[in-house]
């Protein structure tokens, strides 16, 4: 499902940018403009996410998961 699970599809819904950056700022711990990484993942075929301060690691539908939850 997540090779499926485009991030200009699930971005806006989570309040960020409907661009696809590389980097920025981290959704959870809000550190800096470059601690969130989005990549492809050639593994799984989708995208993954990656913040190197706060550690938060999953692909799409675990950050939209995670980020419906951090709101609540």
């Amino acid at each position: 499902l997540n090779r499926y699970l485009k991030p200009e599809n699930i971005l806006p819904y989570i309040s960020w940018p409907s661009s696809r950056p590389s980097k920025m700022r981290c959704p959870f711990c809000q550190y800096n403009d470059i601690s969130f990484h989005i990549f492809y993942d050639p593994d799984e075929g989708g995208t993954a996410y990656y913040c190197t301060h706060c550690l938060f690691s999953g692909n799409s539908i675990d950050l939209l998961k995670a980020t419906l939850s951090y709101k609540t």
